[in-house]
């Protein structure tokens, strides 16, 4: 006969293992036959919640109307034109053309404008554009209400011979914003050479810089 201590002994393996079963059973298949299947349910439920996963969204490009943001050339239908004092005397005057951004959001101009004389309701250009002069220039970004001035240098059409000249009646200037689209007219009436390639040129115009 085997003594009773030995039998017990191999009793409790065999029911650890059959506990164990019926666990790694209940988990899979959610069981509740095992009597250790609430306390295994209650732990896990009591278990805390994985923290949630904080998303940042990407921000998007800036509107061309955000401040600082990219800004387009400024059209002739966004700038109002005007013309400075005169200065000098003698057969050339100085005049500072003056280019303000009248719409509500930013935009740029960098360069020379065209500036033509015009003659008639229809505005007939007469003789050749202004001659640009000197380097091109950094782009000139202008907020709503900014400005930009370019130096603007005119002959008197007197100082030349007549018969080279071919004087003129003109009502104003037609101006092309540098970089931009949309002519303007500014009235400027006086006496222009209808001639071309006039030397020296009647008259000349600088590149934009702020104002």
């Amino acid at each position: 006969m085997i003594p009773a201590r030995h039998t017990g002994g191999m009793r409790r393996p065999a029911a650890l293992a059959a506990l164990t079963a019926c666990l790694l059973a209940g988990v899979l298949a959610g069981a509740t036959g095992c009597g250790a299947g609430d306390e295994l349910r209650g732990a896990l439920s009591n278990a805390p919640a994985p923290p949630p996963v904080a998303v940042s969204a990407t921000p998007g490009p800036p509107s061309s109307d955000d401040a600082g943001g990219p800004a387009g050339p400024c059209t002739g239908d966004r700038l109002a034109v005007s013309l400075g004092p005169t200065s000098g005397t003698g057969d050339s005057v100085t005049q500072d053309l003056i280019l303000q951004n009248a719409g509500t959001a930013a935009c740029v101009v960098r360069g020379f404008p065209s500036v033509v004389p015009v003659a008639g309701n229809e505005g007939t250009q007469v003789g050749d554009p202004a001659l640009p002069v000197g380097p091109r220039g950094a782009a000139v970004r202008l907020e709503p209400r900014a400005a930009a001035v370019v130096p603007f240098d005119v002959r008197d059409a007197g100082s030349y011979d007549a018969a080279e000249c071919r004087p003129q009646d003109v009502r104003g200037l037609r101006i092309l914003p540098p970089g931009g689209s949309g002519p303007v007219f500014v009235p400027r009436e006086g006496t222009a050479c209808s001639a071309t390639r006039l030397n020296p040129p009647w008259a000349t115009v600088g590149t934009a810089v702020a104002r």
